[in-house]
């Protein structure tokens, strides 16, 4: 089995404090059937941050004391989300999963994130996998399972502690983990464990709860299948997710063949009428649904185009303050060198003045021409001043000039930069919604040949009467007792290997 989510890496946050502690763990996670453990030390900015070399040279550590054993270890970080995790993901500060795609995140407990599905977009556009750490504990997955459904449709994975199948964190998360594994809104489990004293808290119990509650196939995907995928880093399609996907008719054949049962078998052999009635009903459930989906796609949309029109008025509004801003800096440095060149004037007309008396009053010719001289050196003095007082005037607007041109060029660079990001993420959503469209359009290849298959199981197993009972059924909703009637049915007429097969059908084409 594969663990995802251990806090047994030794010394570096609120786990294991020994090497000695950590190896108790790790023999004790072994002996319940754990041969592949991930180490996932919390990353809390500025909180629990430690340097990679320190992570890498524990690890490194601890790994070779079970080289020889039946057990891999890999490392990770437990990621508490804030707007600082992007960043910190690019920048190497934290690490993915086993050096992959895959990162675990943590929220707070008790309340949502400010702009979560922003936040966990912006990682995902980095081309990570995000798994969203021990979800069943979060207030507001409790308080709306289906919150879990609509981030597993935006391609989000979750991972369930075991312990909280076992009450380990209370009745609240226990009944909120069995909602989660009825719904099979789950993908990874973890043991979440801290230290030897915490107890591995009834995790075969959990485990046996999982295998009981979970088709066959569906069981070994979430302990073991899934876990191989994320080592390997191969993209793990949340099941829900690809549920939702499917073109409306392909759904509502895929659910004429599971929901009933393989009900085709019959129809195929004389209820033409009941199947033209029922599919009627199914087809138009299901326009009402991709209606619906198109209504929140475009609502979604519309908001985030309104987004980024407010956004791009911001960022009009406060160019046009720092331009206004410049402007009044800029009168007062013209004011300035207007009365600085008024002054040189004034200076210079004094100066005339001065010459003109200081020839009117020399006695001789001697202290005449010593005058015109004193003046004629001054004049020139304080002509170069007003040079100089003109240049700087100069030059200033040049760089007046420069500055604008500046600032218009960088301008003009960002609506660029954001436009072409507001492109490049309206590619990649259209290059995943063909690569689903792709993959299930594959994936129907052998729905005829199965669904053969399932008439003549059905045929061997079921009378026209019981089919027709679970068309009529199925075309009415189930309620409670014919609920029961059906698994009745179901369990009394198919071997345990018809069975899986059944259910292994159930995950091909209703997505789990």
């Amino acid at each position: 089995m594969f663990d995802c989510h251990t806090h047994i890496l030794f010394g570096v946050d609120d786990g294991a404090k020994s090497i000695e502690e950590s190896k108790a763990i790790i023999h004790e996670l072994m002996a319940l059937g754990f041969k592949h453990i991930m180490l996932t030390p919390h990353h809390i900015k500025y909180s629990v941050e430690n340097k990679l070399e320190d992570l890498r040279t524990k690890f490194e550590q601890l790994k070779e004391a079970f080289h020889e054993e039946e057990v891999t270890l890999y490392l990770g970080n437990e990621i508490y989300l804030d707007i600082a995790t992007k960043e910190d993901l690019e920048t190497a500060k934290c690490l993915p999963l086993n050096k992959g795609p895959y990162v675990l995140i943590e929220l707070p407990f008790d309340g949502q994130i400010q702009h979560l599905e922003d936040l966990l977009f912006e990682i995902k556009l980095k081309g990570y996998v995000i798994i969203l750490a021990h979800a069943e504990r979060y207030t507001f997955v409790q308080n709306n399972l289906e919150m879990l459904k609509k981030l597993m449709d935006q391609g989000i994975l979750i991972q369930m502690n075991l312990a909280s199948l076992a009450g380990g964190y209370g009745k609240v998360v226990e009944k909120t983990a069995k909602q989660m594994v009825k719904k099979q809104y789950l993908h990874f489990i973890g043991s979440d464990v801290h230290r030897k004293d915490s107890k591995l808290l009834n995790i075969e119990s959990s485990i046996a709860y999982l295998k009981k509650h979970l088709p066959k196939p569906l069981f070994h995907s979430i302990v073991s299948d899934n876990g191989n995928q994320l080592l390997q880093g191969e993209i793990i399609e949340p099941h829900t997710y690809v549920r939702k996907k499917k073109r409306w008719l392909k759904r509502v054949m895929s659910s004429l063949l599971i929901i009933t049962i393989l009900v085709g078998s019959g129809i195929f052999y004389g209820y033409k009428k009941i199947e033209k009635e029922f599919e009627s009903a199914m087809i138009e459930q299901a326009k009402i649904y991709q209606e619906n989906r198109d209504k929140e796609e475009a609502i979604r949309k519309a908001e985030e185009e309104k987004k980024y029109q407010e956004e791009k008025l911001l960022r009009e509004n406060q160019r046009e303050e720092d331009r206004l801003a410049r402007l009044e800096l800029r009168k007062i440095e013209d004011a300035r060198l207007i009365a600085y060149k008024a002054q040189i004037e004034e200076k210079i007309k004094a100066e005339e003045e001065a010459e003109k008396a200081a020839v009117e009053a020399a006695k001789n010719e001697a202290e005449k021409q010593q005058a015109i001289e004193a003046a004629r050196i001054k004049r020139e003095e304080l002509e170069q001043e007003k040079k100089e007082a003109e240049a700087e005037a100069e030059a200033l607007e040049q760089k007046r000039i420069e500055e604008e041109a500046r600032i218009q060029a960088e301008a003009e660079a960002e609506e660029v930069r954001i436009e072409a990001e507001k492109a490049e993420k309206a590619r990649l959503e259209a290059e995943e919604k063909a690569r689903l469209e792709a993959e299930m359009e594959a994936k129907y290849t052998d729905y005829d040949t199965d669904k053969a298959k399932a008439m003549d199981l059905a045929l061997s197993k079921l009378s026209i009467d019981q089919v027709n009972d679970l068309i009529k059924m199925a075309s009415g909703g189930f309620n409670p007792e014919e609920k029961a009637k059906a698994k009745k049915m179901f369990y009394n007429n198919f071997t345990q290997e018809e069975q899986t097969w059944i259910l292994e059908m159930y995950v091909k084409y209703y997505g789990g």
